[in-house]
C-alpha cells in the first residue's frame, strides 16, 4: 500500500492538489477502512484488486476537482465528525473561532477572589503538591515526584440558552454548541431544505436532535417574537464579487454558491441579518458573525455601530492573523 500512496500522491501533486500526500492516505483509508496510522504498520499490504479499483475512482474523482470532504462524505468538526454533501459548505477550520466566541461568552465567568481568597489557595495548592510528592511515590518511581494533575472538562453554563444559527447548513456550528453547552437548545434556520436533511442526521448521528430544532426560513423571518433569544449566530454568505470570481476549482464548481456569494459587496446578507438580531436578542444577548479574512471585519464593525442596537463589537482574528468573526452586545433597556 505504501507504494500505491506514493503513486497517488505524486499523480495528485502533479494536477494541482496542495496536499497531495494527506489527500491520497485520506482516501486509500477509506477505501480499506484503515486510519494513517495503520497505513504506515501495513505499509507492505497488497492491496485487493476491488480496493485498488474503487481507490483509482477516488482518485479520479478528486483530480477533477471534487473535495476530499465530499468524496468521503465527512468531515471533522470542533472535534466531532459530520456528514456532509455538496447541498452544503463543508466546514473550515476557521469557523471553529466563532464557535469558540460562542461558547466562551456563553459559560459562566468566575467572580474576581479577594487577596486573602488567592493566597489561602495558592497555600493549600502548596500544601497538596507537598503531600503528594511524599504519598505519591511507588517502586521505580523516583522518591519526591509529585502526582499527576487531574485534568476536568470546563464546566458548561446551566443557564438555559436559546442559541440561533442562521444558515445552518451542515449544522457544524448549532451542533458543536449544543454539545459544549448541554443546557443550551439551539435552533437551526436555512431556507435549502438539502441543507436542513443533512443538519438533522447529523444531529441524530450526535445525541443531540432533542435539544436542536431545525426550520426553514430566510434569515431570522422564522423568529416573530422580539427580545426572545440569547444568542444570534451565522456563518452569512459574505463573499463579495471580486472574491466570487478568483474561487479555487473545488470551491467553484463543487460547494453551493448560495452559501458563499454575499452579492456585489458581499454584505447583501449581513445588512439584514444585524437589523433582524436587533429584533429577536435579549438585552445583553450575543451577536456573532463569521466574515471574510479581509477589511470587511471593519465594514461589518461600522455597520453594527451604525444600527444603534449594539455595544462592545470586537474583531477577532483568524490563524493568518485575518480579522475572521465579530462579536457585539445587545445594548440593555436603560
Amino acid at each position: 500500500m505504501g507504494r500505491i500512496v506514493g503513486w497517488a500522491a505524486e499523480y495528485l501533486k502533479r494536477h494541482g492538489a496542495s496536499s497531495a500526500r494527506l489527500d491520497s492516505q485520506l482516501l486509500l483509508g477509506h477505501v480499506t477502512g484503515l486510519d494513517r496510522v495503520q497505513l504506515y504498520v501495513q505499509f507492505d499490504r497488497p492491496m485487493l484488486p476491488e480496493e485498488l479499483e474503487k481507490f483509482r475512482e477516488l482518485v479520479r474523482r478528486r483530480v477533477a476537482g471534487e473535495p476530499v470532504a465530499y468524496i468521503l462524505g465527512v468531515r471533522e468538526f470542533f472535534g466531532h465528525v459530520f456528514v456532509v454533501s455538496r447541498h452544503v459548505l463543508i466546514p473550515r477550520p476557521e469557523t471553529e473561532i466563532l464557535v469558540d466566541a460562542v461558547i466562551r461568552w456563553a459559560r459562566p465567568k468566575p467572580a474576581p477572589k479577594s487577596v486573602e481568597e488567592a493566597d489561602a489557595e495558592a497555600r493549600a495548592a502548596s500544601e497538596a503538591l507537598a503531600a503528594a510528592a511524599v504519598d505519591s511515590v511507588t517502586p521505580g518511581e523516583p522518591e519526591g515526584a509529585p502526582a499527576a494533575p487531574e485534568v476536568t472538562a470546563p464546566t458548561a453554563d446551566e443557564r438555559p440558552l436559546r442559541i440561533v444559527d442562521v444558515g445552518v447548513g451542515s449544522g457544524a456550528i448549532a451542533i458543536s454548541l449544543a454539545i459544549a453547552l448541554p443546557a443550551a437548545t439551539v435552533v437551526g434556520i436555512d431556507i435549502s431544505p438539502e441543507a436542513l436533511e443533512v443538519a438533522a442526521q447529523n444531529a441524530d448521528r450526535l445525541s443531540v436532535r432533542d435539544r436542536v430544532k431545525l426550520v426553514r426560513g430566510d434569515g431570522l423571518a422564522p423568529l416573530r417574537n422580539p427580545a426572545t433569544v440569547d444568542v444570534v449566530v451565522s456563518n452569512p454568505p459574505y463573499l463579495d464579487a471580486e472574491l466570487m470570481a478568483t474561487l479555487e476549482k473545488d470551491v467553484r464548481d463543487f460547494e453551493p454558491h448560495g452559501a458563499l456569494s454575499g452579492g456585489h459587496d458581499g454584505l447583501s446578507m449581513i445588512r439584514p441579518l444585524i437589523g433582524d438580531a436587533a429584533r429577536v436578542l435579549k438585552p445583553g444577548g450575543l451577536l456573532a458573525m463569521e466574515v471574510a479574512g479581509t477589511d470587511q471585519a471593519g465594514a461589518v464593525r461600522d455597520l453594527i455601530a451604525e444600527s444603534g442596537a449594539f455595544e462592545g463589537a470586537t474583531i477577532l482574528d483568524d490563524y493568518s492573523k485575518r480579522g475572521r468573526v465579530i462579536t457585539a452586545i445587545r445594548l440593555k433597556e436603560p
